[in-house]
């Protein structure tokens, strides 16, 4: 489903519905806010996208340091993206981060996740996104929902994400990946 390499990595492993995607140390994707810097050098393998569409997949990062982190991102340049992740935080646990880049990235932690793996989804009906997460991949919270409409219509791709900003590298397994050209119904519940 994915064909083409943003950054490609030396070490990536693709069979059946299982993605494995090894990133070096010093990789991220953020334009800081406060310091005016720009990281654009991590793993990610994409597909280019039109119209609507629910994105799914489990995300298993194996985590060494703070960021370290497997995402799905919504990417169209440099400046202007979107970055759900599953990360190592700087609070010292795992827990679903958002990132929307529009010029600079915000950047928003969420409560800490005990487990070693999680679904993540993204949806989009023209100009609303949503971000949700699962510890199962039947029961769906909402993380974020907001509106990226000035970009609809540009060349946009939809890919995943491998990242280790201030470590030596990480390894995260994408699996059970599901794209459907349709928004879920549900935007608050994420179904």
């Amino acid at each position: 489903m994915f064909e083409k390499w943003l950054n490609k990595p030396e070490k990536y492993q693709e069979e059946n519905n299982r993605i494995i995607i090894s990133a070096d140390g010093k990789t991220d994707f953020f334009v800081d806010p406060a310091l005016n810097a720009v990281m654009s050098n991590a793993p990610l393998y994409m597909t280019e996208i039109k119209g609507d569409f629910s994105f799914s997949c489990k995300v298993k990062p194996l985590f060494k340091a703070k960021y370290d982190a497997g995402a799905v991102m919504l990417y169209i340049d440099d400046y202007n993206w979107i970055k759900f992740a599953f990360e190592k935080t700087d609070l010292g646990y795992p827990a679903v981060v958002s990132v929307l880049t529009k010029d600079y990235s915000d950047d928003c932690n969420g409560e800490e996740i005990p487990h070693d793996s999680i679904y993540l989804k993204m949806s989009r009906k023209e100009g609303l996104t949503g971000l949700y997460y699962s510890l199962d991949g039947i029961i769906w919270k909402m993380k974020r929902l907001f509106r990226f409409e000035g970009n609809y219509y540009r060349n946009i791709f939809l890919g995943i994400e491998s990242q280790s900003p201030v470590g030596e590298g990480c390894e995260v397994e994408f699996s059970e990946i599901n794209l459907l050209e349709k928004p879920v119904k549900d935007f608050r519940k994420g179904i």
